[in-house]
């Protein structure tokens, strides 16, 4: 079997095509193959796969960390401020946080990808 009919390891491509970025899957999956089959070991294709899993989860990770500190930054600048200037408009807003994660949904399913 020559190098240009080696196949990757199935479940590693698997975890690739799952867990990686999607704008740049076809991409990374394209050059790691291309790699793969110019000579590289099966090793070398599953540590390329595992840390790209790992920094993608780590993304997702920090992606959601900033958007619970930036919720809470603005749940205390609206008490500060409804404080501050005894509005009961920002008060009924901590009270009740639905319409600031309507917004936070909308803008996020708006971003996402198709």
């Amino acid at each position: 079997m020559s190098h240009q009919d080696r196949r990757p390891p199935s479940c590693a491509t698997w975890l690739l095509e799952r867990f990686s970025d999607s704008y740049r899957r076809d991409a990374l999956l394209g050059d790691l193959i291309e790699q793969y089959r110019g000579g590289r070991s099966d090793a070398w294709y599953w540590r390329q796969a595992l840390v790209v899993v790992l920094i993608a989860v780590q993304c997702a990770l920090w992606c959601r960390i900033r958007a619970r500190w930036a919720l809470l930054a603005w749940w205390s600048a609206l008490v500060i401020l409804a404080f501050t200037f005894k509005s009961a408009v920002l008060l009924l807003l901590i009270l009740d946080p639905g319409p600031c994660w309507l917004l936070y949904h909308r803008r996020k399913t708006r971003r996402s990808p198709a």
